[in-house]
């Protein structure tokens, strides 16, 4: 499941990026500048609940004993923590992302949404055409693992 919807993610990403060359020949420029920033923003927030529940996993199970250690000793310790993802997280409103070039609307997940059923269409329009393709499904995957070494 996480594969698929990671592979879909790197998928899309790479239609944005042929995409873009395909299309160098025609006159609309702006769409050339401003494809990379629309896939940035969309794959920040595609992955911004994995990469919250890793920051708030890295939060956890800091802690040491008091008590003190003879000359030149010192503890190392390893724990494993989870972080979760919200399930308000999983997914985004495609119309608030602040596009330039692409367009979409609607509720698409994010890597920890759903994969089930249709995803939004998003759509970058070149003079009088148009590329559109499917967004990416999510994993159902709210667990992220976070071992630690202190």
């Amino acid at each position: 499941m996480i594969g698929k919807a990671l592979k879909q993610a790197g998928l899309t990403l790479c239609a944005l990026l042929i995409f873009t060359s395909t299309f160098a020949q025609l006159d609309d420029f702006n769409f050339l500048r401003t494809a990379p920033l629309d896939a940035e923003k969309y794959l920040q927030a595609y992955m911004e609940p994995w990469t919250n529940a890793f920051g708030a996993g890295l939060n956890g199970g800091w802690y040491n004993t008091a008590k003190p250690h003879k000359l030149l000793g010192f503890d190392l310790t390893t724990s494993f923590n989870v972080g979760v993802v919200p399930t308000s997280a999983g997914e985004m409103d495609l119309s608030k992302l602040g596009f330039t070039s692409l367009q979409g609307s609607g509720k698409a997940p994010t890597v920890s949404g759903a994969d089930e059923g249709t995803t939004p269409t998003l759509t970058f329009p070149v003079g009088s055409q148009s590329i559109s393709f499917p967004s990416a499904p999510g994993t159902n995957w709210r667990y992220i693992p976070v071992p630690t070494l202190q």
